[in-house]
């Protein structure tokens, strides 16, 4: 295939185009808060069915948060292992859903060798986007936002819409009758989807369990196999700062491609 590469609108030369076949290690990551009570139930049978998804070689791990987050279950490849620790969960509390997805990266994902990414079951509503920081996160979106550029981890969210008048299966109204709380939950709904953009990973906004299963074939086939396109870049300084990618596919104009947006450059040795 004829892929064009950019590096901040400079055309660059692919060297190499080869499929990662590779294990993954995946998080998922739920949102236990109790703005999402009413999906508890969802969430935890979608996580099963997810892990009966994916490949035998790949493992999986389970953490939850509220105001804090909490490992649940370490990466496993034994399936009944995980599906023990999801029908444990329970709902309630606050939301630090940023410190969450930071801890997740840092702590969980990036200590651990090859592939990985997350998805994360949520309405995206920190506590600190409601103007309650007690309870909400200590770092904030832009900082997340700057670390999900710098690891190497895909994200996939599963927004869970709590705001409309038939947000949860009981058809319990959300809080969209106050103007103030609907910009909240259009902001977060926009935040998942940046963070998912930015690492290559997708948002998907399922109304039942249904909606689900054509999310969950995408995921894993996005997982199972990816590729690998490399160039050397004609900006050779090592200054440390930001370069924006674009790669296109010629002759195909709609054709989408999801790749990462880009990547920090190394900074010159200091003495």
């Amino acid at each position: 295939m004829d892929f064009s590469i950019y590096e901040d609108g400079i055309r660059q030369q692919a060297d190499e185009f080869l499929p990662t076949q590779s294990p993954f290690n995946l998080l998922l990551l739920l949102d236990t808060s109790g703005s999402t009570g009413s999906y508890l139930k969802m969430m935890r049978r979608a996580a099963i069915e997810f892990t009966r998804k994916i490949g035998e070689n790949d493992r999986v791990a389970v953490a939850t948060f509220n105001s804090k987050v909490r490992l649940v279950q370490s990466l496993t490849g034994d399936r009944r292992e995980a599906e023990r620790a999801l029908k444990r969960i329970k709902s309630g509390g606050g939301t630090a859903f940023y410190d969450a997805l930071m801890v997740s990266i840092d702590r969980y994902l990036k200590p651990v060798q090859g592939r990985g990414a997350i998805v994360v079951f949520t309405d995206g509503i920190d506590n600190q986007l409601e103007g309650r920081p007690e309870s909400g996160s200590r770092s904030g979106f832009d900082e997340l936002l700057d670390r999900n550029k710098k690891a190497d981890v895909l994200v996939y969210s599963i927004f869970l819409d709590t705001d409309g008048p038939s947000a949860d299966a009981a058809g319990t109204p959300g809080p969209c009758g106050f103007p103030r709380l609907c910009s909240v939950y259009r902001q977060a709904k926009e935040q998942l989807a940046l963070m998912a953009d930015q690492t290559g990973g997708r948002m998907y906004s399922p109304r039942k369990i249904d909606e689900l299963s054509g999310a969950y074939s995408e995921i894993a086939d996005d997982l199972r196999v990816q590729y690998q396109l490399g160039y050397n870049s004609t900006n050779r300084a090592c200054d440390g700062k930001w370069r924006s990618i674009q790669v296109e596919l010629e002759g195909h104009p709609d054709a989408v491609i999801r790749t990462r947006r880009g990547y920090y450059a190394r900074r010159e040795a200091t003495q």
